[in-house]
């Protein structure tokens, strides 16, 4: 979870200065807040939309699939994300990162081409998924009975998480399923930084 602690921030930042009502303010904020990076401007300013969203669901459903027949897939990512990234970063840095190595593995490229998404197009749509998810499994209506509550509900309304609560029954069951696969379901709103 450690790649998505800097999406999460860079979303707390932008939340936390204001109900986000209109996009452009967003995204002007976002641009300020990445003080120049350009993959955190654009994990800040990527959209979820229902192709990217259908697309990351079916490549995390192969990538499943694949993680069964080929035990090693993890260590053969880790070892061509070295030569990419001998520090380990995390977050923004990460996306170029995780691209590339993904991309690199000959069966995991193929799953890519197959949902016509690149390596960097899965990873920003997967952060900001996550992103939202986790928010929205916090966000519960049990969840914001408080005055200060729904203050915070209503400033972490982000593009994506306004995407995630708003998507047609058939891609929310999608969604639902995904998340199990991912461990996200089910956390609840002491579990967003679990």
């Amino acid at each position: 979870m450690k790649q998505y602690s800097v999406v999460v921030g860079i979303v707390l930042c932008v939340s936390g200065a204001g109900t986000l009502a209109q996009d452009q303010d967003y995204e002007v904020l976002a641009k300020v807040l990445a003080a120049g990076d350009p993959d955190a401007e654009a994990l800040a300013k990527h959209r979820l939309a229902g192709r990217n969203v259908r697309q990351l669901f079916a490549v995390d459903r192969d990538l499943l699939e694949l993680r069964k027949t080929a035990p090693d897939l993890e260590t053969r990512v880790a070892e061509l994300h070295r030569p990419f990234d001998p520090r380990g970063r995390a977050g923004s840095a990460a996306v170029d990162v995780n691209a590339k190595a993904y991309e690199g593995i000959p069966e995991i490229a193929q799953i890519l081409r197959r949902h016509e998404m690149s390596g960097r197009e899965y990873w920003l749509t997967k952060m900001q998924a996550v992103v939202a998810a986790i928010w929205d499994e916090a966000l519960t209506p049990e969840a914001v009975q408080t005055g200060a509550d729904r203050e915070l509900a209503n400033d972490m309304m982000t593009p994506a998480l306004k995407f995630w609560r708003s998507m047609a029954p058939g891609l929310e069951a999608e969604a639902d399923e995904w998340k199990k696969a991912q461990g996200l379901a089910n956390r609840g709103r002491g579990g967003i930084m679990r």
